[in-house]
């Protein structure tokens, strides 16, 4: 033969060739290829040399490697995340859920005291204040993505107290007693003066002052203050009475006398205590009728 077999490859991927002295050389990643084309001496060489030598014996079937597959490396896709608050908008007090879905995503958290959550849940909240929650996640391929959601909050203001105090009844004799009650709205704390001090929001307790007296509750709540009184009146004394009571003055006693059945001749209109003893007078009184006697000086009788 003039040429060797040439062998069959299984892949080339990079082909070089080579010419030296007439020989042609293959090469792949695993395996040479040889292919003489004449060398020395051989028929025809490559620039018509001496006479074709003697035929090559076939060499020995070239080893095959076997084929390993590429490692191909697993795809680790972007974590994504999303948070909502609902509703958005609350009043002062109120709830508000918040919620939160995410992918690819191994461990999260909230912040506003919330912290450590699963990696999709919900959760309500109540803020005083319009507050935005930010969740941080961090995804399977180790990224780190952040989420948001607010909640606002309408503050209310707060409602101005108002109170009342009462006092009952609200005249009283000196000594006695007498209920002082009060009521308020709006109000964490509340204090009365004269005496009483610091006192509940409503209430009742037992007063007795010895004069008029004026008492006055403050109360006071996240809206302001406020004042309210009542007054009591004392009577000292013991009352009784107020006319013709006699002592003299100008305001003497008066006496009425009627007729009992006898006739007075001559009829006196009035007898005077200086005129006592008095003869004959008395002795035609004596037996019908009473004498009565007082500090003044003034008797009087009538029909």
């Amino acid at each position: 033969m003039h040429k060797n077999k040439i062998l069959k490859t299984l892949a080339l991927v990079t082909i070089f060739t080579f010419v030296f002295t007439g020989v042609s050389i293959l090469i792949d990643s695993n395996i040479v290829y040889a292919d003489s084309t004449g060398g020395l001496g051989g028929n025809g060489g490559c620039c018509g040399g001496g006479p074709e030598g003697p035929a090559e014996p076939d060499g020995p079937d070239p080893i095959i490697p076997p084929i390993v597959p590429p490692i191909i490396p697993p795809v680790l896709n972007t974590p994504t995340c999303a948070m909502s608050a609902n509703p958005g908008t609350i009043d002062s007090g109120d709830n508000s859920t918040l919620a939160w879905v995410t992918t690819n995503v191994v461990s999260a958290s909230i912040d506003n005291g919330i912290g450590n959550v699963a990696v999709n849940d919900s959760i309500l909240v109540s803020p005083n204040t319009t507050t935005l929650y930010t969740g941080t996640f961090v995804g399977n391929n180790g990224s780190t993505i952040y989420c948001n959601a607010q909640v606002t909050v309408i503050e209310t203001p707060p409602i101005a107290p108002t109170c009342s105090l009462n006092i009952d009844p609200n005249s009283i004799q000196s000594g006695q007693s007498s209920e002082l009650s009060w009521t308020s709205t709006g109000a964490d704390s509340g204090n009365i003066d004269n005496g009483i001090g610091d006192v509940g929001t409503d209430g009742t307790t037992t007063i007795s002052p010895t004069e008029n007296t004026t008492y006055t509750g403050t109360f006071t709540g996240s809206g302001g203050s406020v004042t309210c009184s009542d007054t009591i009146t004392v009577n000292n004394g013991g009352g009784g009475c107020t006319v013709n009571c006699g002592g003299g003055g100008n305001n003497p006693p008066n006496v009425s006398l009627r007729s009992s059945g006898f006739e007075v001749n001559p009829e006196p209109s009035y007898v005077y205590l200086s005129q006592v003893p008095y003869t004959g007078f008395l002795d035609f009184l004596f037996g019908k009728v009473k004498v009565i006697l007082f500090e003044s000086r003034q008797f009087i009788m009538a029909n």
